[in-house]
């Protein structure tokens, strides 16, 4: 009995071993076998590059990318090399069309303006401090300060929630100041004629704002409070001078001419004999 239940075992075990061994060689013949990955060259940076560089032909190195449909990386050396970047690249990421300028285009800067808009350069006192705390991308607020004849000091604001393009520094020429911070703005084609006006008319100044603050002010002129009136001095009278009397001085008065006389001399004598006066003529 027990040798009749071992044997049924038995055969239980090796039928099953038999059925997964053909089960498996079945499923396994019938399925294709797993496609490798297609991949295709792509072209990557070769270093960290900044936005507005040029690539060079060093600039460019290959790896191979897993083909995707849609992908827009880019295979052709010659597509890249001389184009500038409108974005920072990392080493070893891709090059895309949307990340590089038209073919043609100048890099620096001017490849990254958006179309429609102007970059224009303020001069910022370093002194004020507010310079070492703008940053590009970062929004301001421009404030011109003159004088008038009329009325005197005025400050107002002359552009809002302007976007800082770029900064740097420009050097003065005289050798003994230090660079002066420049603060590149993003600006539109009437607020660039705007900017310019003030900057050669007045002094500018930048003002900070908070990037999610969208709220305009309407400006007016802010004159500061005229000084209050001298009250003129009053001086005490001037004492009262009496005129000194001059003494008159009395002239003498002026003898009678003596009468008229003869001299005669007789010999050793002389007599002198006045003249009586003769009757006047009419």
């Amino acid at each position: 009995m027990k040798r009749r239940l071992i044997s049924v075992i038995l055969f239980a075990v090796v039928a099953a071993l038999v059925s997964s061994t053909l089960l498996y060689n079945l499923i396994s013949g019938s399925s294709p076998r797993a496609a490798k990955a297609k991949t295709s060259t792509v072209l990557v940076a070769a270093r960290d590059l900044d936005a507005g560089a040029l690539v060079g032909d060093t600039d460019v190195g290959t790896v191979e990318w897993p083909v995707v449909e849609g992908s827009p990386w880019m295979g052709q050396k010659s597509d890249v090399v001389g184009r500038a970047l409108l974005m920072p690249l990392a080493k070893g990421e891709p090059f895309a069309p949307g990340r590089l300028a038209a073919k043609g285009s100048s890099g620096g800067l001017a490849s990254q303006i958006p179309p429609g808009m102007r970059v224009v350069p303020v001069h910022v006192d370093e002194l004020t401090g507010l310079s070492r705390f703008i940053f590009p991308g970062m929004h301001v607020d421009v404030i011109s300060t003159g004088s008038s004849q009329a009325q005197g000091v005025v400050s107002r604001t002359i552009l809002q929630n302007i976007e800082v393009f770029s900064a740097g520094q420009s050097a003065l020429a005289a050798k003994e100041q230090a660079a002066q911070p420049v603060f590149n703005l993003l600006v539109t084609p009437q607020q660039a004629e705007v900017l310019s006006q003030a900057i050669a008319q007045s002094r500018i100044q930048l003002v900070l704002r908070n990037p999610l603050d969208k709220s305009n002010i309407i400006s007016e002129a802010f004159t500061p409070p005229a000084p209050a009136p001298r009250t003129p001095r009053v001086l005490p009278p001037a004492p009262k001078v009496e005129p000194v009397k001059q003494a008159v001085v009395v002239a003498p008065p002026v003898p009678p001419a003596p009468p008229p006389t003869i001299e005669v001399i007789h010999g050793n004598k002389r007599v002198v004999s006045p003249v009586a006066p003769g009757p006047e003529s009419h």
